[in-house]
């Protein structure tokens, strides 16, 4: 399940009984005295320690009855690749799953994926129910600030109704969500203060973060072939243009829509009755489902946006510069078929006049509205 390091701080975090704070072992009895199977929900912002609490009480509670930890942040994920959230079950240091399930959420930001996030989380919580697990350990994103986000936890937590709300917060600022459970008969919310050791990590230390993560799952990557024959395809299908397909990712999923592999689609058959693509090894025969993503990537783990070049003999990709504005209209001659108030772009990528161009995935700018969801 975990690398040993915290993905807030990068950084190996052990906590012994005598250095942990008083309100993390009253959290540990609390779980302890809780009727079984018993749901724990660990809310906060990016930057809150939320790992750190989550291993700690996986730690203890597993050496006596059988844990599974959730973790729900599709961009900084440490149980599967980016873009997806996942599920492990271990008791007394054992795994009891032969692989870790995952769900692909088709982008490593919750914003504009809400449905696959909630239905995700949802089914791997059933899952850990069915597979008996004692206590259930669900490591929120960081997707909690701003009327999306705040939205989305309602519902979620509405669904899920875990026994215990845990909310680290450095002020007021999750007040607007726990509002909506503070007369709920069977949640317990407990507040608990942001650790002041937490160690903040900057966009690019995240992004950095991600691209490790994503070349290393495809670092023995091969190229694949794929009838859609009897398959389901659903997601981001892209526009029949070969530029708009290549390099996207794809989820291939079993017939339970779980994820099997992530692939980078290197080339699809119009109307798509064959894709191809590049994965890991796995178990092609078993694909019931390909999940389209939003996002493209290189094998390299660049996630990419912008201009298209054609580089190795053929092979597609994008430039990481950014894409050149048009010229001011005065120095073009209006064309009278095409006058300046009605001349569009036929790309949707060219940003027009009052819009942002097109850039690098993952710059301090990648927010649209609510919280930095993809850190």
């Amino acid at each position: 399940m975990h690398s040993g390091t915290d993905p807030a701080n990068d950084k190996p975090q052990q906590t012994t009984m005598s250095e942990t704070p008083e309100t993390w072992k009253a959290l540990l009895q609390a779980a302890h005295q809780s009727q079984r199977p018993t749901m724990i929900y660990v809310l906060g912002a990016i930057d809150t320690g939320k790992s750190t609490l989550c291993r700690f009480l996986h730690d203890h509670l597993q050496r006596h009855s059988a844990v599974a930890y959730i973790d729900c942040d599709p961009g900084q994920s440490t149980i599967g690749p980016p873009t997806t959230v996942g599920m492990t079950l271990q008791h007394r240091g054992r795994e009891l799953l032969q692989a870790p399930l995952l769900r692909f959420v088709g982008s490593t930001t919750p914003l504009g994926h809400l449905l696959p996030m909630l239905t995700g989380i949802l089914r791997l919580a059933e899952k850990a129910t069915a597979f008996q697990a004692d206590y259930l350990i669900l490591d929120s994103s960081g997707f909690c600030l701003g009327r999306a986000a705040q939205e989305f936890q309602i519902h979620l937590l509405d669904l899920l109704h875990p026994a215990h709300i845990v909310a680290l917060q450095r002020g007021q600022e999750l007040e607007p969500i726990l509002a909506n459970f503070h007369r709920h008969p069977r949640m317990q919310i407990h507040r608990l203060p942001v650790s002041q050791s937490v160690v903040p990590r900057m966009p690019p230390q995240r992004r950095s973060y991600r691209e490790d993560r994503f070349r290393s799952y495809f670092a023995h990557a091969r190229s694949y072939r794929l009838s859609t024959d009897n398959l389901g395809l659903h997601g981001r299908i892209p526009a029949a243009d070969p530029m708009n397909s290549r390099d996207l990712l794809i989820g291939l999923c079993d017939r339970e829509h779980f994820l099997l592999a992530l692939g980078i689609v290197q080339q699809i058959d119009w109307p798509i009755l064959q894709i191809q693509f590049l994965a890991p090894p796995f178990p092609v025969d078993k694909t019931a489902v390909v999940h389209f993503g939003s996002i493209h990537l290189d094998v390299s783990g660049v996630q990419l946006m912008g201009q298209r070049n054609t580089l190795h003999g053929g092979r597609s990709r994008y430039s990481m510069a950014t894409v050149p504005r048009r010229e001011p209209e005065e120095k073009k001659t209006p064309s009278a078929k095409h006058p300046p108030a009605e001349r569009k772009s036929h790309d949707a990528r060219v940003p027009v006049s009052g819009k942002k161009s097109a850039r690098h995935f993952g710059s301090a700018s990648d927010e649209r509205g609510g919280s930095r969801a993809a850190d």
